[in-house]
């Protein structure tokens, strides 16, 4: 009964939706900070508050747009790119934490599921799969949310009706009791027969660091990285189609994606963050310069991850637009935000319009490219 007046009261308006960010801000705060040891009575109070704010969300949730129409154009803006164009060289819209629409706000960092995040322009996905009660779920840290078995469909139906389209399916953590099942599932969903395959008897870096749009269309790249917090070896059968991905510190050699993550700098004030990551993160991959790389924009560590990345949003999309002006932006590959499609898709069309400053647009699709990241 609560839940249910909270949401029709959030509907009408007569709730602030700031004022339902702040309370959860307040509350997920204190959780963030408490201290369990082994005090059982603390145990309590974090299950309880764990509860309400489980409940709170639920309603919360419900008023957001559960169908975000988007213009056909992001579902397809790779028909502008170029054949011949590296795809290392593409700037690609990545969605951190892809799946994690509809959880708590300490652990949600998307407001769309997968399915219309594709339909909004998004082509990377930070994908983390355990199990649990018997099917494949999508968690982050120690928050399970929905299904994966769903989120395989959504993605095989789109690349079938969208062949110009090339994707990038970045199981960066697993649990090991996920690894059989998701294997029997990519495969019985049709994933596995739109994988991109290497045929070839280059090594998967080499494979990866050579491939074109044109090579790729209509297919999704899978990268795999750890299970239980440790890597995890390519499995038998599957050498070809599954690509070995980085550790969040790029220690290991060989990788075809780089995702460099040093959470300290992530958990600084906005302004810090970009001040301090971004150099470092740039200087990384021009130092490899091969291979596929994600350049992790978002901030750690909030107690509620939308309010900290309202705070950094103007920050963050700054110093992407002044990026079309430097040398830097050569390099950049993915893109990876929090909240990747927000309402009117401002950081999708930031993203997509370094493709424009790159100059990889044919110029059969150039002018309306342009009219449409500047809708």
């Amino acid at each position: 009964m609560f839940g249910a007046a909270l949401q029709a009261k959030l509907c009408s308006g007569s709730v602030p939706q700031t004022r339902i960010d702040s309370a959860f801000g307040g509350v997920l705060q204190y959780l963030y900070h408490i201290d369990l040891g082994n005090n059982m009575k603390k145990a309590t109070i974090l299950f309880t508050l764990l509860c309400i704010i489980a409940a709170l969300c639920v309603s919360v949730t419900a008023c957001a747009d559960e169908d975000p129409q988007y213009d056909a154009f992001f579902s397809q803006w790779q028909n502008a790119i170029e054949d011949e164009t590296p795809i290392k060289r593409i700037a690609i819209p990545g969605s951190h934490d892809a799946g994690s629409v509809g959880m708590v706000p300490i652990a949600c960092t998307q407001r769309d599921a997968i399915a219309d995040q594709l339909r909004g322009g998004v082509r990377y996905f930070d994908t983390r799969v355990t199990q649990s009660g018997g099917k494949l779920k999508i968690f982050h840290g120690p928050i399970k949310g929905v299904d994966f078995e769903p989120i395989a469909t959504a993605l095989a139906t789109f690349m079938r009706e969208h062949p110009s389209e090339f994707v990038i399916v970045d199981f960066q953590k697993l649990s090991t009791d996920a690894i059989d099942p998701l294997l029997r599932l990519l495969d019985t969903s049709g994933l596995r027969d739109l994988a991109v395959v290497n045929a070839t008897d280059a090594a998967p870096l080499e494979f990866v660091d050579a491939l074109t749009l044109g090579d790729v269309r209509g297919k999704i790249l899978f990268t795999w990285g750890e299970a239980d917090d440790r890597p995890a070896p390519i499995p038998d059968g599957a050498q070809d189609w599954l690509f070995p991905r980085n550790n969040d510190e790029c220690s290991l050699s060989g990788s075809v994606l780089d995702s460099l993550y040093q959470g300290d700098l992530h958990r600084k004030s906005s302004e810090e963050f970009i001040r301090s990551a971004m150099p470092e993160y740039h200087e990384h991959y021009a130092d490899k310069d091969k291979g596929l790389w994600v350049l992790q924009c978002q901030r750690t560590g909030g107690a509620d991850l939308y309010l900290s990345e309202k705070s950094h949003n103007d920050n963050m999309n700054a110093y992407l637009l002044d990026l079309y002006d430097s040398p830097e932006l050569e390099r950049v590959n993915i893109v990876m935000r929090d909240y990747v499609t927000d309402h009117d898709l401002q950081k999708v069309k930031i993203i997509l319009g370094m493709n424009d400053a790159k100059g990889i647009l044919s110029a059969d699709h150039a002018s309306e490219y342009r009219a449409k990241i500047a809708a």
